[in-house]
């Protein structure tokens, strides 16, 4: 079973702007949403993708539970990181909670 890395993300928003707007715009595009939650993934190696996983301040256990659930049953999970950003984070790059 993957182990489940949960971080608090908000110093990503001043150090890595840019690479968060882009995440949230490419998960947008291509339907990269767990439970509503954006995520980006990159190959780790032959067993699979690692999965990072965005999800809003103050978000219950259960719910990235689920999104983390969805993951390892849809795809090749080999980790997860996850990061909780600000919810006005989400607000700003339009994204609906």
């Amino acid at each position: 079973m993957p182990k489940t890395k949960i971080l608090d993300g908000s110093h990503l928003i001043e150090e890595n702007r840019l690479g968060l707007e882009s995440a949230f715009k490419w998960a947008s595009r291509w339907g990269e949403v767990a439970n509503n939650f954006p995520f980006s993934e990159e190959l780790s190696g032959p067993d699979g993708m690692h999965f990072t996983l965005f999800v809003p301040e103050g978000v219950e256990h259960e719910e990235v539970s689920k999104a983390i659930s969805v993951l390892r049953y849809d795809r090749d999970a080999t980790g997860f990181t996850v990061y909780s950003l600000p919810k006005s984070f989400f607000e700003e790059m339009n994204w609906s909670l």
